[in-house]
């Protein structure tokens, strides 16, 4: 009874370390990815008052002013009624892009809306605001 009780605390603890041991290698064969950094005209925008019927349209610019390029791997928003549009290549150091937000209203009233950038620079995230009033 004793040999298979050692026999499997041997075992379970034999899997544990070759978990530990499989999975330290996995972190280690991906490579880093370069930090950047970048700089934004604006970090908000108000749209003002606009009727339901229009869509506006607004330009941020990005700078990068880091040492590496900065690749931008996406962009999200809270709503579906924000589209952005930007160029997918990598961003060159001292280079500056523009992102295009349009908002296509789906409520009346005030809105305030977020947009996050997913890229490589320290905080991996960068957000803009959006907001206005909608009336009929």
């Amino acid at each position: 009874m004793k040999k298979k009780y050692w026999f499997i605390i041997i075992a379970v603890s034999s899997i544990v370390v070759l978990f530990f041991l499989f999975s330290e290698d996995a972190t280690f064969d991906k490579p880093k990815q370069q930090q950047t950094a970048i700089e934004v005209n604006r970090d908000s925008v108000y749209l003002d008052t606009f009727r339901y019927s229009e869509s506006k349209k607004t330009i941020f610019e990005i700078k990068n002013t880091g040492h590496f390029p900065l690749i931008i791997k996406k962009i999200e928003t809270s709503c579906g009624c924000t589209d952005v549009t930007w160029n997918k290549k990598p961003l060159l150091p001292g280079k500056t892009e523009k992102i295009q937000i349009t908002f296509t209203p789906n409520s009346l009233g005030h809105f305030s809306k977020t947009i996050r950038i997913f890229c490589n620079i320290s905080s991996q995230t960068y957000t803009l605001r959006l907001s206005g009033f909608v009336k009929e």
